[in-house]
């Protein structure tokens, strides 16, 4: 028998952030402060739009309405820098595992990752054709 305090997942339910596990630092909904692609700075009105949900394990980056990124996460907060890693879920590299590093401090979380297949990136750098994201998110 269903338990009351658990209702039915209605479809709208599906496009929420689930994750499991506890919170992690890097929990809750961030707004994007800055970003770099492949050296490429994204445009200021792009960055607008942008905002990181994470919820347990389990980060998604939306434009809009649209899913940039979704990926189950760990870290491993005893790296310098913080180590991150991700399994993508959705998108063209689903499946594919990516290792970052990130910093929480001065509530800003920096987050640096590397291209899928990649080897994990040392300093918070992207520089034309290496590949890396460099984010830079903060609480609002």
């Amino acid at each position: 028998s269903a338990s009351p305090a658990r209702p039915p997942k209605s479809p709208a339910a599906k496009a929420e952030v689930a994750g499991s596990g506890a919170p992690t630092a890097i929990e809750g909904e961030w707004a994007m402060v800055s970003a770099v692609f492949d050296g490429k700075p994204m445009d200021a009105q792009m960055i607008a739009w942008c905002k990181r949900i994470t919820r347990g394990d389990v980060t998604k980056v939306a434009a809009g309405p649209q899913t940039m990124l979704k990926a189950r996460f760990t870290l491993d907060p005893s790296a310098h820098p913080g180590a991150i890693d991700y399994v993508n879920l959705e998108g063209s590299n689903a499946g594919k595992s990516q290792a970052g590093i990130y910093d929480l401090r001065d509530g800003l979380l920096r987050i640096c990752m590397a291209a899928p297949g990649q080897p994990r990136p040392d300093i918070f750098v992207s520089k034309p054709g290496d590949g890396r994201s460099f984010t830079t998110w903060k609480l609002p």
